[in-house]
């Protein structure tokens, strides 16, 4: 279990690490730095072995991950709240930006705290560092796989409906499946005699096939 004044230690070493890196930063970058002794500021070895893990065992990658994010999440509360810095937290890019710079109007809400960011809660609540075991975490990458092999079938399905919509079929390409939808849209227009159930549902068809 991490400490108080172990927490505080190492929200102070990230810090330092993300102002060194002004253009962001990998979360695999960061945690290689943290679980460096020499490039951490703390004296408290236990927290830099936190961080240093074999890639084959899941375990410890994940609760260094977890702390990482924990700790980042600690931060962008405590850095909006002082209006010191916008913190972006993804798995891509960990980065600081100045409390005065103009944030893109697209941005996601991985840079600003939220009341309703339940991944902002899950991570916040340290107690889920503490009680996941080697079991649950096997657990999450086989959901993780399932839900990817559904979502890939799911596609898969949605794609040869809508061809059929068009009445197409693959292999296909863009450039006909835009020809075909012109010619379907014109002639099943309501101000053609058309069906406007039919243009839905053509139109839903070539949004999917080509959002």
């Amino acid at each position: 279990m991490i400490h108080t004044l172990q927490r505080k230690e190492l929200e102070k070493t990230v810090l330092t690490h993300l102002k060194a890196h002004p253009n962001g930063i990998s979360e695999y970058q960061l945690l290689k730095l943290l679980g460096s002794s020499s490039n951490c500021s703390t004296d408290d070895q236990s927290i830099s072995n936190a961080f240093s893990f074999q890639h084959h065992d899941r375990l410890a990658l994940f609760k260094a991950h977890f702390l990482l994010f924990h700790i980042l999440h600690r931060l962008r509360l405590y850095l909006h709240k002082n209006r010191a810095y916008h913190l972006e937290i993804t798995a891509l890019n960990i980065q600081l930006h100045s409390w005065s710079e103009t944030v893109p109007i697209d941005s996601d809400h991985s840079m600003f705290p939220s009341c309703t960011d339940p991944l902002a809660d899950y991570y916040l609540d340290i107690r889920h560092l503490e009680n996941t075991t080697a079991a649950s975490v096997q657990r999450l990458i086989d959901e993780f796989h399932m839900n990817i092999a559904k979502n890939r079938s799911n596609t898969s399905i949605n794609r040869t409906q809508a061809l059929a919509t068009l009445d197409l079929k693959d292999p296909i390409d863009a450039s006909t499946i835009k020809k075909q939808y012109r010619k379907l849209a014109m002639l099943h227009h309501p101000d053609r005699g058309g069906s406007t159930e039919k243009l839905q549902a053509i139109n839903k068809a070539f949004s999917m096939l080509l959002p």
